[in-house]
């Protein structure tokens, strides 16, 4: 089989500027526009399930738009998701076992509306077979990916509840340039009426999906969420859209810097 002409890979900034936990980075150009022109392009309404633990995981999702869940399943734990990541606009999933095909369930549900290109693994391999571009970009993309998988594990294993918390809003922040790693806000994403310090969330996540990503207890979430917004460490408006105060994330910000 004859190979195309090799290519420069991408360089590390191509696949994002940073790598944050619980959302793997933006895929670079050469990827997206490869799945975009191979892949099926579906929509699907929140709360939609893309794929249950009973399924192979045979296949990427590329997420056009939107917020996706994909929740680690143990079927001896009456198939309860144990903790889940985030996928959002320009994000790929499914490259945990491209090559392999080991098993891996996951449950995949919509917390938004959501539009994906879909492709199968085995169009996948066949592709990374005569496309050493991809390929090193692919192989790329699964590097950061696992590192953002571990980071979050990480957060997990050593930090506090309320820790948990404000690098989560950190990572929703900076997971769509609402804020940078050094805390500046975007213009656009600023409130007049509730002060310079404040930014909007770009997603409004169902409780029950934070607190999976957090790995809390209903009782510790809800009391966590009701500290925050007694202390004016987040805000809702009318529209019930979420404004933190940026001021409070200063120290999960350095660590996510650090990390």
């Amino acid at each position: 089989m004859e190979k195309k002409d090799m290519q420069n890979p991408p360089p590390p900034h191509a696949y994002s500027s940073m790598v944050i936990p619980w959302i793997v980075p933006r895929v670079p150009p050469c990827i997206e526009n490869w799945i975009r022109a191979k892949s099926q392009r579906r929509s699907y309404k929140a709360r939609d399930v893309l794929l249950n633990e009973t399924q192979p995981y045979d296949r990427l999702f590329f997420i056009s738009s939107g917020v996706v869940a994909q929740g680690v399943v143990d079927a001896s734990l009456y198939t309860k998701p144990l903790a889940i990541n985030l996928f959002t606009g320009g994000r790929l999933m499914g490259t945990l076992n491209i090559i392999t095909a080991v098993p891996s369930p996951r449950k995949l549900i919509a917390l938004t509306d959501v539009e994906v290109y879909i492709c199968s693994h085995r169009l996948v391999r066949e592709e990374l077979l005569t496309d050493l571009d991809l390929t090193l970009a692919l192989m790329g993309y699964c590097e950061l990916s696992a590192k953002s998988e571990l980071i979050g594990m990480e957060v997990l294993f050593s930090m506090e509840p309320q820790k948990r918390l404000e690098i989560l809003f950190s990572v929703l922040l900076l997971s769509d340039g609402t804020v940078d790693l050094n805390g500046r806000i975007c213009s656009e994403n600023r409130s007049a009426a509730l002060g310079e310090t404040y930014a909007k969330l770009p997603y409004t996540l169902p409780r029950e999906a934070m607190r999976s990503v957090l790995y809390l207890s209903k009782s510790s979430f809800d009391r966590l969420l009701c500290d925050w917004s007694h202390s004016k460490g987040f805000v809702r408006d009318a529209e019930g859209d979420m404004w933190v105060d940026v001021e409070r994330l200063t120290n999960a910000l350095k660590w996510i810097r650090e990390h």
